[in-house]
């Protein structure tokens, strides 16, 4: 059986037979915000990790992803300038999505693979949760909730079956829902080809 994902703009619909690679971009957090052109101005809910330590006025701030090459390149930089004005550098792991690792090459592998973090059939199928729809919103609620709080992307997975408005059971509704959820909170959906290249290395 085919998947199938709805873009984040509709211009025109997707047979329902035809596999969309789709992913969710929750991008709330400032440095994730940037990568999709976020507004300059982000509500910060917790500021605990951009304050400097005890005793320093000053200090480079650094959120990274650990396998971004970007990311390496920029660190030697940041470290000589805290060396060298004695200004504290404090790291933060930020994951962008997650860059599998070669150990052949002993580089990140040249893939993006985003997490699976909402799919209808563990949802509504017996053998896994079996919620109705209406009971599983909620849960789909505060799933973009959290990723909206702490920011990243993943993809959603629904099934062609599940877009028939006669025999869903609301499934068609709310796979509409929580994609209107995603941009209520100020995230972007995204075809998953769109997310790989705007973190190709």
């Amino acid at each position: 059986m085919q998947s199938n994902h709805a873009q984040a703009v509709f211009p025109r619909r997707a047979s329902l037979l035809t596999t969309i690679a789709a992913a969710l971009a929750l991008s709330i957090a400032p440095a994730a915000r940037a990568q999709f052109n976020a507004p300059a101005t982000t509500p910060v809910r917790d500021p605990a990790a951009l304050k400097p330590p005890a005793g320093a006025r000053v200090a480079i701030i650094e959120f990274e992803d650990m396998e971004c090459p970007d990311c390496a390149n920029a660190n030697p930089l940041l470290r000589e300038a805290a060396a060298k004005y004695n200004i504290p550098l404090i790291r933060h792991d930020f994951p962008l999505p997650f860059h599998p690792w070669s150990f052949e090459q002993d580089a990140p592998l040249d893939l993006v693979e985003v997490p699976l973090a909402a799919m209808d059939a563990t949802l509504a199928e017996e053998r896994y949760l079996g919620l109705a729809a209406k009971r599983a919103e909620p849960q789909l609620m505060r799933l973009l909730d959290w990723a909206a709080e702490h920011g990243g992307a993943f993809a959603v997975l629904w099934h062609p079956d599940r877009f028939d408005p006669l025999t869903s059971g609301g499934w068609d509704r709310l796979y509409s829902r929580v994609l209107d959820g995603v941009r209520e909170r100020g995230g972007r959906c995204v075809p998953a080809s769109e997310l790989v290249s705007s973190h190709s290395t």
